[in-house]
Formats: C-alpha cells, structure tokens, sequence
C-alpha cells in the first residue's frame, strides 16, 4: 500500500474510485497527470526521496488503471447472459 503522506490529493491512494467507469478513469487520468507534473516539480527542485514516491504512486496507478481496464475489457466480451459471445 502506498503512504498517502506528501502526495497531491488528486492522487490519494486512500480515496475511493469512483464506480462508473468514466468517472473511474477520468480519476485515474487525473491521478497520473498530476503525479507526472508532481515529479517534473520535485526533479527541478533536486527532491529525489519525494520524487521517487511520486514515480511510485505513477506505478500504482498505472497497474489500478490496468486491472480497471482488463476488467472492463472482460465485462465487454461478455453477452447478456453473462457467456462470453
């Protein structure tokens, strides 16, 4: 799990996602824009240890938004009945 400590709040791993799916990937979206421009701060400014809890949080959310994406991929090959068509 990932300390939320000194993240932006955009990026909170201990906030809910939302259910629906484009609220949930314009929340991840989000998650990810703000940690990359949080990372490109921190570098100019020579932070390496929260620099590379940002580059950890970027990976977090990236494999969150992996898993939300395969599983919608799933849920879409499924038919009406539930069998895949």
């Amino acid at each position: 799990m990932i300390d939320s400590l000194g993240l932006p709040a955009a990026a909170d791993p201990q906030r809910a996602v939302p259910e629906h799916p484009g609220a949930r990937l314009d929340r991840i979206e989000t998650a990810l824009r703000v940690l990359g421009e949080e990372e490109l701060r921190l570098e100019r400014l020579g932070l390496d240890r929260p620099r590379a809890r940002c580059r950890e949080a970027r990976r977090f959310w990236g494999f969150v938004g992996g898993l939300y994406a395969m599983a919608e991929q799933d849920a879409a090959t499924l038919g009406p009945s539930g069998d895949r068509e």
